[in-house]
């Protein structure tokens, strides 16, 4: 949704505490109506926290934080949360000589701190999405990737959306029932 943002700029962490702060990205993407009605936010975030060369590095505890902090927002804001693994394809380029292989081992740890806390959130609102890193044998594929090796190309992004479609329909036709069932016993 927005894309290259920093993430000191995308959710105030004293959001709820100040009145007079400036809007954070957050603030301006959810003040757009079609993204305030939304029931179901899908979170595609974390991807370059362990691609910075340049220190200080975002740790992958601070990533899971982060996502964790983005995810009960948007709960208390009564949306449904999808949140999808870190892509880590590409992560391979990144074992430099000069940086050795931090890179791919903390994005590695992203993943398992993230899936872990997914799988042991309480939430049953927050759900993890389309398994999309490396590890993962359906997004292996070369076409899958731009030719930088770290963007989707349409054919990936046609299967991250089928991917996800198939996991949220269920979803999709709960919500659907139960608005059309308000409307049918008005």
């Amino acid at each position: 949704m927005v894309c290259g943002e920093l993430r000191s700029s995308w959710v105030n962490i004293n959001r709820l505490s100040s009145t007079t702060r400036a809007k954070t990205h957050f603030d301006k993407v959810f003040a757009e109506p079609r993204h305030a009605q939304a029931d179901i936010v899908i979170l595609l975030v974390g991807f370059n926290d362990g691609r910075q060369r340049r220190y200080p590095e975002i740790t992958p505890e601070q990533t899971v934080q982060n996502i964790s902090s983005t995810a009960r927002v948007l709960r208390n804001m009564g949306k449904e949360v999808w949140i999808f693994p870190i892509a880590t394809h590409g992560d391979e380029d990144y074992l430099h000589p000069d940086y050795g292989d931090r890179f791919y081992e903390a994005n590695v740890r992203r993943n398992e701190l993230l899936l872990d806390w997914l799988s042991n959130t309480k939430d049953p609102e927050i759900r993890t999405g389309p398994l999309i890193y490396a590890f993962n044998f359906e997004y292996r594929h070369p076409s899958l990737w731009y030719h930088d090796g770290e963007h989707f190309s349409s054919k990936g992004y046609k299967k991250v959306a089928k991917d996800l479609f198939d996991e949220l329909a269920p979803s999709l036709v709960k919500r659907e029932f139960a608005k059309f069932s308000k409307q049918l016993f008005k």
